[in-house]
């Protein structure tokens, strides 16, 4: 979908205030083909939308797939840091696109953030498997959660009719 996005230009101003390491954030912009630049505690974001994205993307894969030391050697800091500086970044610009009534490109970008930079800021360090590969455990892990539920159903059922709270039909009245 970041393709669809390459061509389209922003322009947009942000609190610089947003930013917790505005170096960063620099080095960022500046490897991902974005003017940026800083003025009265404001920060203005010239650049392509979707090459901005793109390598959003990208460094957010390599965190998905546990190659941190590729994003860290690439800005020269850790690579959750430069994830939190994008998602910063990202979020700031967003919030800016919408006030600019821009909402498509506001969503793409919320989008990017949610299941791009999230994504790969959370599950880092986590190596990922297929689903298949643990099926014993997640069928067990199902059907001990379905039985546990019918159970504390029952249980709770019980403990109403013990009170002399009891469920019954209505009663049909006819016309």
């Amino acid at each position: 979908q970041a393709q669809g996005f390459k061509g389209t230009a922003i322009d947009c101003t942000i609190d610089a205030q947003a930013i917790p390491d505005m170096d960063l954030a620099e080095k960022i912009a500046a490897m991902a083909g974005i003017q940026l630049s800083q003025s009265g505690g404001k920060l203005t974001l010239k650049g392509d939308l979707g090459t901005m994205a793109l390598a959003a993307l990208k460094d957010a894969n390599l965190m998905y797939y546990d190659k941190e030391t590729r994003v860290s050697d690439k800005y020269g800091k850790p690579g959750k840091q430069v994830l939190f500086t994008w998602w910063k970044l990202l979020k700031e610009t967003k919030d800016a696109l919408k006030q600019k009534k821009l909402v498509k490109q506001a969503s793409f970008l919320d989008e990017v953030v949610k299941k791009g930079i999230e994504v790969g800021y959370n599950f880092s360090g986590i190596a990922p498997e297929k689903a298949s590969s643990k099926a014993g455990t997640l069928t067990f892990s199902l059907v001990f959660y379905v039985c546990y539920t019918i159970w504390w159903g029952f249980s709770i059922f019980f403990l109403f009719e013990g009170f002399g709270l009891a469920m019954e039909a209505g009663k049909k009245e006819e016309m």
